[in-house]
């Protein structure tokens, strides 16, 4: 690789090459001399590399073959020390070749950072002085013009309320328009908020009422769908108790760490600004940026403690709040809701109010102009996510029990990683390139993966890989009669909602079985490649073949076998 660099008006050219232990000294040589030949007009060369050639063995034919070539080139190498090291040796292997004047190299090693040493260059490079250049011409710009015409416009639909005009018969014919414009600022729009006040939650009051309830009613409440109304309108009608949805305005003030005495630092800081470019001195230069420091320290200390003070120091009460609610809450009605959880499981049935999804739509872009630059964000009820939880951790064991997921699928599973993915298929590409191969790599991914998979074939899967009947039937009502609804939110606080509509395609956006159910369908896709090396990482797929340079047009046909069975499928 080669790369042209101009300093100085002067173009130097810098290149880097490698050689691979397989490669023959001389036709690497050749080729890079070949190279270096086309930059002959440059004014200086400059080729670094690992030529896995050790310059410290003058005796080997590989280092002739070298010096060969520096000198048909009139270039110097200047690195004289080993850099590359290994447990039973130190070699010159990685070089510095140049023509230009190099006053200082360091070499500089690092044993955990591997075998090579790093290699610091300092290249100092002349710079052509210009010489003087003699015009001969007639100086027009000093013809006197009488005549004064307006040729220079200013148009504008903003406030201008100054406007002047200089001239300076010694800076040219045109005078120098100074216009001071108004921009009118709008004031930003006040915020209207709805939100619970839970830091106004008197825990007291809140742990009497809970203990008031009777949650061993639950318990006699035998239909999965009546027992999760129940839980949630007790729930429902507690928080309403103690901490109702509120909305609130709020505008958007100056930032309250400004206080008045840095408004006043502001104004010195400004007054200094102001007088050092009127007199231009070093003394009130000196003195403005003092205070532009001490302006900035302060505001930098004000905000911390704003912070410390209206923030961290609640930080406790919120932690006390829910520390609280679980200690009280979960010792009262966990075993209602352990009730839930395993009439769901024996029962078979996903409940219904558990199954209804609010969509809200976050723009991906600071003005969005159509649907595309909105990204869904689907919001489920959280104690559907500890039902799902439990399911998950259920069905993961057993499939990885059973070895059931492809080895090679690296996305929402434990251990396996996106540096997992990257390091497999780095490494094979990286061993193909030693072995004299070159690969074709594919991206490929799945548009709208999670919304396109068919249930019924989903369904029939699970019971392939040996889902009891039980389980299956927990599956189904889980994946079927769900709905969603848009919801947004008005610029009065107020929420916006859409008519709720069903969902009869796909597993649930956001929800924890969603990743496992789709990798556990396209689990077999691996069966269907023949040729290629592939790797999986949630609905990503890395298809690569490794190949010799001279049998191209073979390789494009046996990767195109594989695309066209997925096609297929």
């Amino acid at each position: 690789m080669w790369l042209k660099v101009r300093s100085h008006q002067q173009n130097i050219v810098v290149g880097t090459a490698y050689r691979p232990p397989w490669l023959d000294v001389n036709i690497f040589l050749d080729a890079i001399t070949e190279s270096v030949t086309s930059f002959s007009h440059s004014d200086g060369l400059i080729l670094v590399g690992d030529f896995n050639i050790n310059l410290l063995d003058v005796s080997g034919r590989g280092y002739r073959a070298f010096a060969q070539f520096i000198e048909s080139l009139n270039l110097s190498q200047i690195v004289k020390e080993p850099t590359h090291f290994t447990d039973h040796s130190a070699t010159l292997i990685d070089v510095v070749c140049t023509d230009v004047r190099v006053p200082k190299l360091t070499v500089r090693h690092s044993p955990d950072r591997g075998g090579h040493a790093m290699i610091l260059a300092e290249v100092k490079i002349k710079v052509n002085i210009p010489s003087p250049r003699w015009v001969t011409y007639r100086p027009f710009k000093n013809i006197l013009d009488h005549s004064a015409t307006l040729i220079d416009v200013l148009c504008t639909d903003v406030r201008v309320p100054k406007l002047t005009v200089r001239h300076s018969p010694d800076r040219g014919g045109h005078a120098m328009i100074l216009a001071e414009v108004k921009i009118k600022v709008d004031k930003p729009s006040p915020r209207w908020v709805t939100y619970r006040p839970l830091k106004n939650i008197l825990i007291d009051q809140l742990n009497a009422d809970l203990c008031a309830i009777r949650w061993g009613n639950f318990n006699e409440i035998n239909e999965v769908n009546e027992l999760v109304r129940a839980f949630t309108t007790c729930i429902i009608g507690l928080m309403d108790l103690h901490a109702p949805i509120v909305t609130k305005k709020f505008k958007n003030p100056p930032h309250p760490w400004v206080t008045d005495t840095v408004r006043a630092m502001m104004r010195i800081r400004d007054n200094y600004h102001n007088k050092y470019k009127k007199l231009k001195t070093s003394a009130l230069k000196d003195c403005y940026r003092q205070m532009r420091g001490m302006v900035l320290e302060a505001l930098e200390q004000e905000k911390k403690c704003y912070f410390e003070k209206h923030i961290n120091s609640n930080i406790g009460n919120s932690k006390r709040l829910w520390r609280n609610l679980k200690n009280t809450v979960l010792p009262n009605n966990g075993k209602t809701i352990a009730t839930i959880i395993n009439c769901s499981l024996q029962q078979g049935v996903f409940p219904d109010d558990w199954k209804v999804a609010a969509v809200t739509p976050l723009p991906k872009t600071n003005r969005p102009a159509s649907l595309q630059d909105l990204r869904p964000v689907s919001i489920l009820p959280c104690l559907s996510k500890v039902l799902e939880k439990i399911v998950c951790k259920q069905l993961t064991t057993y499939l990885e029990r059973h070895n059931i997921l492809p080895e090679l699928q690296s996305g929402f599973r434990g251990g396996h990683s996106t540096a997992a993915a990257l390091a497999d298929v780095v490494d094979n590409l990286l061993a193909a390139q030693d072995r004299g191969m070159v690969s074709a790599l594919l991206l490929l991914d799945f548009s709208r993966a999670f919304d396109s998979i068919n249930t019924s074939l989903l369904l029939s899967k699970l019971r392939f890989y040996g889902l009891e009947q039980s389980a299956i039937k927990w599956f189904h009502s889980y994946l079927h009669g769900r709905s969603q609804y848009v919801e947004l939110r008005l610029s009065n606080g107020k929420k916006l909602c859409s008519q709720s509509l069903p969902v009869n395609r796909g597993v649930p956006q956001g929800s924890i079985l969603g990743p496992i159910l789709y990798i556990l369908y396209s689990a077999d896709i691996i069966g269907h490649i023949a040729h290629c090396r592939y790797h999986l990482y949630a609905d990503d797929l890395q298809l690569y073949l490794s190949f010799v340079p001279c049998d191209r047009g073979g390789a494009v046909a046996l990767i195109n076998r594989d695309l066209l069975i997925h096609l297929v499928l």
